[in-house]
């Protein structure tokens, strides 16, 4: 057990909308933070959407009692309807039909975490998600001192791929925007936090008006207990090497870029394979790109992998790639890493971020082509150099290590900073 833990019990409420260690992504996050917090000796709860209870209960039943949820509020009658029967494109009709239904529920977090904070003489509150920094906060005036995050957001198309996003999300977006000051008013909770973690600089400057302290502290994390590397594989010149992509399969995340990689590699006679594994929106389209690709006995999509799965799954490839064009995050590329699996992503947001250059490549480029083209180049070196596939994957051990990605010394990280908002007071 970790040093912090010889303290006093620290008092933490944890609240998230999502929580689910199924759904994944930003949900994810809460399920992390709360496990680690009970297995240091802290005396925690979590508050989370009733939609994730029976899961919870399943991953935690010797705490249910520490679980608590709050019901959707939804709203009924004519609005209700004209929300299911609109003819709005799905991102418009969410625009001006969602911020009510949304209100009204973290009406409901907020008097939830009130109550549990009197009942249980809470001493923080820690709340997970929503991770964007222009989502506004829906929790204030708690009874306890409120950290938020960390958060990750405010992430724009890599330079060259905006077209990637449909057209309607530009004025959208531009809309929300300029809405987003007004609603971080109505709702203030992440100007009234006391301390706000953001996972860089570009999250930084996105946050309204904060009254307490800003701190840098990255968003993802890797479970190096989960995450082991086997032995890493030497290079056997009978057996093509085999990239794999993990991820959801929709537009921004450009899995296209990779066929068109494995059709150049195939062109300079290097053997290679191309695993796919996830489900999205894109899939049918990238389905039928892969069926008629020239590399199409090269590209392989194997459909969704639970996340139990996923670690078992990966250690199968001999290198990993993403070629994202607007990821904030892309806690699948620690993972890798934390396998010893070389990576080539693109220079640009998250993974950008995660990946020096000592553990794979970053790819930069102002078209599909052009990035495929350096995909290319990168997993063409790594098919071809067996000494460089172990040094990039001797490096992501490394890197994968360090205390800003290991789980468990994140955890101890956080605590330490809870403290210390506990002793300064204030709520």
């Amino acid at each position: 057990m970790s040093g912090v833990a010889q303290q006093d019990p620290l008092r933490v409420l944890v609240v998230a909308e999502n929580a689910s260690k199924r759904a994944g992504g930003e949900a994810f996050l809460p399920v992390q933070w709360f496990r680690r917090y009970l297995e240091r000796g802290v005396d925690a709860r979590l508050l989370a959407h009733d939609r994730y209870a029976d899961e919870l209960r399943e991953l935690f039943p010797e705490h249910a009692d520490r679980l608590h949820f709050v019901a959707d509020a939804g709203i009924g009658g004519a609005f209700a309807h004209r929300y299911r029967t609109s003819r709005l494109s799905p991102p418009l009709r969410r625009l001006l039909y969602r911020p009510p239904s949304r209100v009204l529920f973290l009406r409901r977090l907020r008097r939830a975490a009130r109550a549990l904070v009197a009942e249980h003489r809470v001493q923080v509150v820690h709340e997970c998600n929503p991770v964007s920094p222009r989502e506004p906060g829906g929790l204030w005036g708690l009874g306890a001192p409120l950290v938020v995050g960390p958060l990750n957001g405010a992430i724009e198309p890599m330079p060259g791929f905006d077209a990637v996003q449909a057209r309607v999300q530009g004025p959208l977006k531009r809309a929300a925007m300029r809405v987003a000051p007004l609603l971080h008013r109505v709702l203030p909770g992440k100007r009234r936090a006391t301390l706000v973690l953001a996972a860089n600089e570009r999250t930084r400057r996105a946050l309204p008006a904060v009254r307490g302290e800003v701190e840098v502290f990255c968003e993802n994390g890797v479970d190096l207990k989960l995450w082991q590397p086997e032995a890493i594989r030497e290079p056997d010149a009978e057996r093509p090497i085999r990239f794999a992509f993990l991820g959801r399969l929709v537009r921004w995340k450009s899995v296209d870029v990779l066929f068109r990689a494995m059709e150049l590699l195939a062109e300079r006679g290097i053997e290679a394979e191309l695993d796919v594994y996830g489900r999205g929106t894109d899939e049918d389209r990238l389905a039928a790109a892969a069926a008629s690709s020239p590399a199409a006995d090269r590209l392989h999509l194997h459909g969704f992998v639970r996340q139990e799965d996923a670690a078992e799954t990966m250690r199968g490839a001999d290198a990993f790639c993403l070629p994202s064009v607007q990821e904030c995050g892309g806690a699948v590329v620690l993972e890798a890493m934390a396998l010893g699996l070389p990576v080539v992503v693109t220079d640009w947001g998250g993974p950008a971020e995660y990946v020096t250059g000592a553990e794979g490549f970053k790819v930069g480029g102002g078209s599909s082509e052009e990035l495929a083209r350096g995909f290319a180049d990168a997993m063409g070196a790594l098919a071809t150099d067996a000494g460089l596939r172990r040094r990039a994957g001797e490096a992501g051990l490394r890197r994968a290590a360090e205390e800003a990605f290991d789980w468990d010394r994140r955890a101890d990280w956080m605590i330490a900073r809870l403290r210390r908002v506990v002793a300064a007071g204030g709520s």
